[in-house]
């Protein structure tokens, strides 16, 4: 777990990949990347809004973002 938390910590852009953000460590993933104002992507085909203009939301499965993106 410490290992996990020093990758979020020390993050610039995290990836979220079809995601309710019910699960706890990923709750504390998107708390700690909006604090440190990292990049933010969510990639899923109805992703749920967080009300964050700074989010930038993928409306594609992952496989798609994959073959589009990387």
């Amino acid at each position: 777990m410490s290992e996990a938390e020093n990758w979020i910590n020390n993050a610039k852009h995290f990836v979220f990949m079809g995601t309710s953000f019910s699960v706890n460590i990923t709750s504390i993933a998107l708390r700690v990347a909006l604090s440190n104002h990292a990049k933010i992507e969510v990639i899923d085909p109805e992703p749920i809004n967080l009300g964050c203009e700074t989010i930038h939301y993928h409306k594609i499965t992952a496989a798609e973002y994959i073959k589009k993106f990387l």
